[in-house]
C-alpha cells in the first residue's frame, strides 16, 4: 500500500516534469555529442543527464507559469497543478531543484558553454515562448528554437564549437520540423485553445490555407533533413535510407492533406515525429560508422 502511494507520487512528478518529452531533448543532446566524438564517454553522461535535468525543472515551471489556462483546457485540466495533486509551490521548488542540479551537472561535467545554451533555452522557453503564444498562433516560430539549442550543448560539450555547418545543420532541421510539429497540435487542441482565450490557425487561415502552409511546412521539414545527411557526409546508404523516408513522408503527406475530407491530424502529427527520431538515430548510427 505505501509503494503504490510512493510510485503515484512519482507519477505526478514525472508528470510535471514532462519526462517522456525531456527524454527527446536528452536524445538530440546525445545526437549532437556523438556527431563530433563518434565515441561514448563520461562527457557524454554529464551532458545527458545536466540537460534532462534543466529540461524538467524547465518544463514543470512552464506548469506553474500556465496553470490557470490548462484549468479551462480539457487535454491539461488533469495536470498535475490543476488537478489539486500538487501544490504550486512544491512545483516551484521542484522546478528549482531541477534546473540547479541540471546546471550545476553541465558546469562541472561539460563546462560554461553547455550551461549558458542550456540557461538560453530555458529563459527562451519559460520567459519568451510560454507568454508569446497568448498573443500570436505565430509563436511556434520563435519558440522552435527551443528545439533546436539542445544538440548544440552535446556538440560543444564533446568539444565542438558552434560556427560548424554539421552541427548548424542538425539545429536548423530541428529548428524547421518543430514548426509544423507545433502547428499540428495547434490545428488537433484548436478548440481547446479558444475555450483558454489563445489565438488559434482557425482566426487566421481558411482551411485550404492551412492545409497548404502545413504542407509546406512539411515539406521544408524534409529539404532540410536530406541537406542535413549531406552535410554530414552520411554513408551511402544511410543517405538513401533518408531519401526513402522523405519520399514516403512526402506522398503520404500530400495525399492525407489535399483530401476532401479533414486530414488525419494526429496520425500525421505522430508520423513526422516517428520521421524526426528515425533521423536521428541514423545519424547516431552514421556517426559510429555504422551503415544501415
Amino acid at each position: 500500500m505505501r509503494n503504490s502511494k510512493f510510485l503515484r507520487k512519482i507519477a505526478v512528478f514525472a508528470e510535471l516534469a514532462k519526462f517522456k518529452v525531456t527524454l527527446l531533448v536528452t536524445f538530440t543532446t546525445a545526437t549532437g555529442y556523438l556527431l563530433f566524438s563518434s565515441i561514448f564517454t563520461l562527457q557524454l553522461i554529464f551532458a545527458v543527464i545536466g540537460i534532462f535535468l534543466l529540461a524538467s525543472g524547465s518544463a514543470a515551471l512552464n506548469q506553474v507559469q500556465e496553470k490557470e489556462i490548462d484549468k479551462i483546457m480539457p487535454r491539461t485540466k488533469n495536470r498535475p497543478i490543476p488537478s489539486g495533486k500538487i501544490k504550486t509551490i512544491t512545483a516551484i521548488i521542484f522546478s528549482f531543484a531541477l534546473i540547479l542540479s541540471g546546471s550545476l551537472m553541465l558546469y562541472a561535467g561539460v563546462g560554461t558553454i553547455p550551461l549558458l545554451l542550456g540557461l538560453f533555452t530555458l529563459i527562451w522557453y519559460n520567459g519568451v515562448y510560454t507568454y508569446l503564444k497568448r498573443i500570436t498562433a505565430f509563436a511556434v516560430v520563435p519558440g522552435s528554437i527551443v528545439g533546436a539549442v539542445p544538440p548544440l550543448v552535446g556538440w560543444t560539450a564533446a568539444g565542438g564549437i558552434l560556427a560548424d555547418f554539421q552541427i548548424l545543420s542538425l539545429a536548423f532541421y530541428l529548428f524547421i520540423w518543430q514548426i509544423p510539429h507545433f502547428w499540428l497540435l495547434l490545428i488537433l487542441y484548436g478548440k481547446d485553445y479558444e475555450m483558454a482565450g489563445l489565438p488559434t490557425l482557425s482566426k487566421i487561415f481558411t482551411t485550404d490555407q492551412i492545409k497548404r502552409v502545413t504542407f509546406m511546412w512539411i515539406f521544408a521539414t524534409l529539404v532540410c533533413a536530406i541537406l542535413f545527411a549531406l552535410f554530414n557526409h552520411f554513408l551511402i546508404w544511410n543517405t538513401f535510407f533518408i531519401l526513402v523516408l522523405s519520399l514516403f513522408l512526402f506522398i503520404y503527406s500530400f495525399l492525407q492533406i489535399f483530401r476532401r475530407d479533414a486530414f488525419p491530424v494526429k496520425r500525421l502529427f505522430i508520423f513526422t515525429n516517428l520521421f524526426t527520431l528515425l533521423v536521428l538515430i541514423i545519424s547516431i548510427i552514421n556517426s559510429l560508422n555504422i551503415s544501415l
